[in-house]
């Protein structure tokens, strides 16, 4: 669960105990949005900030921050765990390679801020 304190707590499903609880030091702005890695023990965050944050389940640490602009209201993976999309108030959507951190594409959908995002096969 992402939280307005901008931590995320992981919870065991079954017992309904907080398993871990992954937060910077400093803080971070509430979390609006998160996506877990189908392949990767990895949890991506968006958050009011404008900033994605990638998460390491196995360390509980931060591994990535990728700058996106406005509030971060919606972010995925993809299936293979190479590639994450976040959509932004301002209307941006944003497409980066993990493995190069190198936004691969900008989409702008300009009035309206972008409410959802998903990615398909990239096949």
């Amino acid at each position: 669960t992402g939280s307005f304190d901008g931590s995320v707590k992981v919870w065991h499903c079954a017992s309904g105990v907080c398993e871990m609880t992954l937060s910077t030091l400093s803080g971070s702005a509430p979390i609006l949005s998160l996506a877990v890695c189908p392949v990767e023990d990895l949890v991506l965050t968006g958050s009011l900030d404008g900033r994605c944050r990638l998460w390491e389940l196995s360390t509980g640490s931060m591994s990535q921050v990728f700058e996106a602009g406005e509030a971060v209201r919606s972010v995925a993976i993809s299936r293979d765990g190479c590639h994450i999309l976040c959509g932004d108030a301002d209307g941006s959507c944003r497409f980066w390679n993990l493995k190069s951190r190198k936004s691969k594409q900008v989409y702008l959908q300009r009035g309206e801020p972008i409410l959802s995002v998903m990615l398909h096969s990239l096949d």
